[in-house]
This record gives C-alpha cells, sequence and structure tokens, in this order.
C-alpha cells in the first residue's frame, strides 16, 4: 500500500520500517502518516523517488488518527484555518 500511496516503486527501507512499525497495519493510519510526512517536508520527492529530509522523532508523530488530523489541520494557513478550528 505505501508504494501505492507514494506511486513508487522503491521506498527507502527506513521510512518503509518506520511506517509499518507506526501504522500497524491500519491503512487509514498509514494514508493519514504519509500526508503529514509530505506537508510537514519530512518526505520529500527528488528526481522521481522519496527522500526523508528531515529526521523523524517518535515524539513527532502522534500515535493516532485523531493527533495526525490534528496536526495536519495546524499546519492549515488563513481561511482554511479559521474555518477548521470554528470546527472543533
Amino acid at each position: 500500500m505505501l508504494e501505492s500511496l507514494l506511486s513508487a516503486e522503491r521506498i527507502p527501507s527506513d521510512l518503509k520500517r518506520f511506517v509499518q512499525a507506526k501504522a500497524e497495519g491500519n491503512p487509514f493510519y498509514l494514508e493519514e502518516l504519509i500526508n503529514s510526512l509530505i506537508e510537514s517536508e519530512a518526505l520529500v520527492r527528488d528526481n522521481g523517488s522519496w527522500k526523508v529530509a528531515k529526521t523523524i522523532a517518535e515524539s513527532d508523530i502522534s500515535p493516532t488518527i485523531h493527533g495526525l488530523i490534528s496536526g495536519r489541520l495546524d499546519r492549515l494557513e488563513g481561511r482554511q484555518s479559521v474555518f477548521f478550528r470554528r470546527l472543533r
């Protein structure tokens, strides 16, 4: 599933191990984790392949789906941020 989400045949082995350990087989968590890593620029595309651009610490990643989504909402800016904060 990771290869499909990233549209890549080759995934860095350290990233694959980290993501598989965190997601524990939960496909929704896996998708949100990947989105979070991309949005925070910890995971970047470089010449057609993905690489880990920043050290990813356990403390940087929420262990819950709610936490991952909240973190993504916190990174929104402007009108989008105001809209979603009012929904909370």
